[in-house]
């Protein structure tokens, strides 16, 4: 049962969210106006399903997430900030007393795209860990903090490195990835931090496929972002898949994970945005 959670963190720490994004640059628009992909808000809700030998479309956990664009009037800088929240559902509490936690929530600037600050609670059982991100563009260095909220007294964990033009965390690398045009065929690269550690993370987009979803009958495109391997954000073998909207929003509506550990599905429940309809036009 380790296994399950372990394997669902990856999913936690490749989709926490789906909250954060990046500005969505249309042609033609002014940029003292930034816009983004799901406009001045949204929210988003997705269920997990662990799946192994025997076991089949387990239901473990609920994910959360919310976007919001904040600021840019005259003497407001514009961010966008994003808030997520996974809990352990289902199976890992009725049969095992399993139980995990994750708060995130991320700033980051609306015209650069970049990383400013974050702060992340990791509950599991009764561990805690409590981390803070904060990004100093004049010095071009990121200092990360971990804290464990069972033990005050303790010293904190810190760690600094330099940070040569935009970053991401895995949060904004996510809705980074919505900005771009997503062509199949297409690669490119993010500068992803995690845990006092810079990553490049290489993202390659694949094939159109149509889909059933809450937001309908609509195109998607498969996108891989590379997190694992010996370099990367996860250590080992493993592969994960998200499908986009193939449209400009570019609405994550399903994801899923393998690995030896097994498998997680995670697919879309509701999204809610007052700037545009929950329903996607087909095609």
């Amino acid at each position: 049962m380790p296994g399950i959670i372990r394997l669902f963190l990856v999913f936690v720490l490749l989709f926490t969210v789906v909250t954060a994004a990046s500005p969505y640059f249309e042609r033609g628009v002014d940029l003292k106006e930034p816009s983004t992909p799901f406009g001045r808000t949204e929210q988003l809700a997705y269920e997990g399903e662990y799946s192994k030998a025997l076991l089949r479309g387990v239901d473990i956990a609920e994910l959360r997430f919310a976007a919001e664009l904040k600021g840019g009037e005259a003497e407001s800088p514009a961010i966008i900030s994003y808030k997520s929240e996974v809990v352990s559902k289902g199976l890992l509490l009725k049969l095992f007393g399993v139980s995990f936690r994750q708060l995130l929530e991320t700033k980051v600037d609306a015209f650069s795209n970049s990383l400013l600050a974050d702060n992340k609670l990791d509950e599991q059982g009764k561990r805690k860990r409590a981390s803070e991100t904060v990004v100093d563009p004049e010095k071009k260095t990121l200092t990360w903090t971990e804290r464990n909220p069972n033990d005050p007294q303790a010293s904190p964990r810190v760690v600094t490195i330099p940070v040569p033009g935009s970053v991401q965390n895995i949060a904004s690398a996510i809705y980074y990835i919505r900005t771009q045009d997503l062509q199949p065929g297409c690669t490119f690269e993010i500068k992803v931090a995690e845990s006092g550690r810079l990553v490049n993370v290489p993202v390659r987009v694949f094939e159109r496929k149509r889909m059933k979803t809450v937001v309908g009958n609509v195109q998607t495109v498969r996108v891989e972002p590379g997190l694992f391997g010996e370099s990367g954000l996860i250590r080992g073998k493993g592969a994960i898949s998200i499908w986009f909207t193939d449209d400009k929003r570019h609405v994550p509506v399903r994801a899923h994970i393998k690995n030896d550990l097994g498998s997680v599905d995670i697919k879309l429940k509701s999204r809610s945005s007052p700037d545009n309809p929950p329903k996607i036009e087909n095609q």
